[in-house]
C-alpha cells in the first residue's frame, strides 16, 4: 500500500466517525420546525396560506440549482459543496429572523434551496465513498446512516421541547439557536476529507483527483448521457417517480400538521412536546432501518406509502368529526407518530435503492435527476395545498390531500411492481450499467 493510499484510508475512517456528529447538527434545521409555523404566523403575522405559498417556491428553486450544484460538487469536491451549503442555510435563517412579509420568505427560500441541494447531493455520498470495498457496503451504509439519523432525531426531540418553552420567553431564541447549530455544522464540515471517485479502483490518476481539472464541456456531455440512462432505466424511473411523490407529501405535511395543531388550540409548549415525541418515533424508525428493510424487502415502499397516506386522512377526519378533545388529540398524535416513524428510515432506504449498482460519480447524477423531478412535483403539490387553504381549513384540506395521495401511491406501486426490487442478475445490463463519456 502506497503512502497516498494509507493517508486516504485514514481520512476515510475519519469521515465515518465525523459523520455521526455532523449529521446530528446538520441533517435539518434543529430548534426550528416545531415553532416555525407559530413564529411566522403568530409572531411575524403571515397567514397559513401565505406561508405554504411562499414555501412552495422552495422546490422550484431546488430545480434551478440542480445543474449548477452538481457541476460545483464535481468541480470543487463534495467537502467544499457541503461547506457552501451550510453557509447558504445560515443566510436563510438570518432571513427568517428579519422576515415580516411573504416576499422576504420567498427570497429566503432561495438560500435554503441552494443550501439543501448542495448538502443532499454530497453528504451521504461522502459517507458512501468512505466505506471500504466489499459486498456489504450497502448494508454498512444503511447501518451508519440509520444510526446517525437516530442520533439526530434524539437531538431534535430535545430541541423541540426546549424551543416550545423558549418561544414563550422570546420567539427569536429558538431561531438564534438554530443559527448556532448551523454554524457548528459549517465548522464540522471543514474536517471532512475529500475521497476520490471510484476509490475501489484506485490508481494514480484518481489519487490526484483533487488536482485534476475536468473539462466543463466533457462534464455536461457526461451529465446528459447520465440523464438519458437514468430515464431510460425502468428501475430508476419508477424509484424517482415514487420518491418525488412521497417527498412532496412529506414536504406539504411539514406545514399542514403544524397548522392543524394551531387550529385546534395546542399551545407552543405542547406543540414542542408533541414534536419531541414525533422526533423520538423517527429516531426509533431510523435505528430499525436495516431490520425493516430485511423484514419487508421489496415490499418496504409499499407499506410506507400506504400507511403514510392513510394516516393523513385519519388525522383530518378526527377533527372534522368533532370527537372529544382528548381522544381527538390522541388519535392525531398517533397518526403523526406513524408518519414520523416511516420518515425516519425512508430517507436512508430511498438513497440506498437509488444508489444501488452506481459509482460515486453516477450517484451524484442520479441524485440530481431525482431532486429535479422531486422539486417539480413538490412545488406543484405545495401550490395545490396552499390553494386549498384559501377556502377551507387544514382538517378538510388534509382529508382531500390524503385521499389524492393514497390513490396516486397505489397507482405508482402498481407501476413499480415489475420494475423494482429484482436481483442484480435479473435486470437487463442496460438497466444498471453506465459508462462515463471519454
Amino acid at each position: 500500500m502506497t503512502k497516498e493510499e494509507k493517508i486516504l484510508k485514514k481520512n476515510m475512517k475519519k469521515n465515518l466517525k465525523l459523520y455521526y456528529i455532523y449529521k446530528m447538527f446538520s441533517w435539518d434545521l434543529v430548534f426550528y420546525y416545531a415553532i416555525s409555523f407559530l413564529f411566522l404566523n403568530n409572531y411575524k403575522g403571515l397567514t397559513s396560506a401565505e406561508i405554504i405559498f411562499a414555501d412552495a417556491f422552495y422546490p422550484f428553486f431546488k430545480i434551478l440549482f440542480q445543474l449548477p450544484s452538481t457541476i460545483l460538487a464535481e468541480k470543487f469536491g463534495k467537502r467544499s459543496a457541503i461547506i457552501i451549503g451550510n453557509i447558504s442555510l445560515a443566510i436563510y435563517i438570518l432571513f427568517i429572523l428579519g422576515c415580516n412579509n411573504m416576499y422576504l420568505l420567498i427570497l429566503g427560500n432561495v438560500f435554503m434551496a441552494f443550501g439543501f441541494v448542495l448538502k443532499n447531493l454530497c453528504e451521504t455520498n461522502i459517507l458512501y465513498d468512505s466505506l471500504p470495498k466489499g459486498t456489504k457496503k450497502q448494508k454498512a451504509f444503511s447501518k451508519i446512516d440509520g444510526r446517525s439519523s437516530a442520533i439526530y432525531y434524539v437531538f431534535e426531540a430535545i430541541s423541540c421541547i426546549l424551543s416550545g418553552y423558549l418561544y414563550k420567553i422570546n420567539p427569536n431564541i429558538p431561531i438564534i439557536l438554530c443559527l448556532i447549530c448551523t454554524i457548528i455544522s459549517l465548522i464540522l464540515a471543514h474536517f471532512f476529507s475529500e475521497v476520490p471517485k471510484d476509490i475501489n479502483n484506485l490508481d494514480e490518476s484518481q489519487v490526484s483527483y483533487k488536482n485534476s481539472v475536468t473539462s466543463l464541456k466533457q462534464y455536461i456531455r457526461n451529465l446528459k448521457n447520465a440523464f438519458k440512462f437514468i430515464f431510460s432505466s425502468g428501475r430508476l424511473r419508477a424509484l424517482i417517480y415514487f420518491n418525488a411523490t412521497f417527498i412532496s407529501i412529506i414536504y406539504l405535511l411539514v406545514s399542514y400538521r403544524r397548522s392543524l395543531l394551531i387550529e385546534i388550540g395546542i399551545s407552543s409548549e405542547n406543540i414542542g412536546i408533541i414534536f419531541a415525541i414525533l422526533g423520538i418515533c423517527s429516531g426509533i424508525g431510523s435505528t430499525l432501518t436495516a431490520k425493516i428493510n430485511k423484514t419487508f424487502q421489496n415490499k418496504t415502499l409499499t407499506y410506507f406509502g400506504l400507511y403514510y397516506t392513510f394516516s393523513i386522512i385519519i388525522s383530518g377526519l378526527v377533527v372534522v368529526l368533532n370527537i372529544p378533545f382528548i381522544p381527538m388529540i390522541s388519535l392525531i398524535v398517533l397518526m403523526l407518530s406513524i408518519q414520523f416513524f416511516i420518515k425516519g428510515p425512508y430517507y436512508t432506504l430511498i438513497k440506498q435503492y437509488l444508489g444501488s449498482f452506481a459509482s460515486s460519480s453516477m450517484r451524484i447524477k442520479i441524485s440530481a435527476a431525482s431532486y429535479l423531478i422531486e422539486g417539480l412535483i413538490t412545488g406543484l403539490v405545495s401550490f395545490f395545498g396552499a390553494w386549498l387553504l384559501t377556502f377551507t381549513d387544514t382538517a378538510h384540506a388534509s382529508i382531500i390531500v390524503g385521499c389524492i395521495a393514497f390513490i396516486t401511491i397505489v397507482l405508482l406501486l402498481e407501476y413499480m411492481r415489475p420494475r423494482v426490487g429484482l436481483k442484480a442478475e435479473e435486470y437487463e445490463p442496460s438497466e444498471i450499467n453506465f459508462k462515463e463519456v471519454e
